[in-house]
């Protein structure tokens, strides 16, 4: 009878090797996600909301069009991160719209807008329409929380820029998360007075 003697070494040094491949290949991977410029995803903050909306009639043109979104419940959110998307909507079809970003400001004017000249951008109650928007917010600097609303205001129609709203338009505000690229309020109302 013939025993076969096993190489215990031979199998040490095999199974050392394909452990040293694997963490070279992975190490490589990391590396090159990192040149490449892979980020882990960062995910949307979930809020709810509610919007007020006084418009034209009985007011002054300064306190009329204001949109303001309570947040109620949900993550808090640093304002540098967000990007509003405003849409007037009549009959359902696009009349104008505007996007900003670069919160928090001392007006609309310190931020970066385009799209149709619609949100004012006057130096009027901007403490009390900007809210967490606005550069020195009372509470919590910076970071709109619950409790804490944002606005603006819906300029009135001068030639060129602005929009009266009327009754039955549709004002539709996106509110998107810069770092993860994604929409986290939708809220669509319709002027009713």
């Amino acid at each position: 009878m013939v025993i076969k003697k096993k190489n215990e070494k031979a199998e040490v040094s095999i199974i050392g090797v394909i452990l040293i491949i694997a963490l070279v290949i992975a190490l490589s991977g990391i590396i090159l996600a990192e040149l490449n410029g892979v980020h882990i995803q960062q995910k949307a903050p979930m809020v709810a909301t509610e919007q007020k909306i006084p418009l034209l009639g009985g007011c002054t043109r300064n306190d009329c069009q204001i949109v303001k979104l309570t947040h109620l419940a949900g993550d808090p959110v640093y304002v540098k991160d967000i990007q509003l998307l405003v849409m007037v909507l009549h009959n359902g079809a696009l009349v104008k719209n505007e996007t900003c970003r670069g919160f928090p400001g001392t007006s609309f004017t310190d931020v970066v807008w385009t799209g149709d000249d619609i949100i004012d951008r006057s130096n009027t109650d901007n403490k009390g329409r900007m809210g967490q928007l606005y550069e020195k917010a009372t509470n919590h600097i910076g970071i709109w929380r619950p409790g804490d609303y944002i606005g603006f205001r819906i300029k009135a129609k001068n030639p060129g820029v602005g929009y009266n709203l009327l009754k039955g338009d549709a004002v539709q505000v996106k509110i998107i998360h810069i770092p993860s690229k994604l929409v986290f309020v939708d809220q669509t109302f319709s002027v009713t007075t």
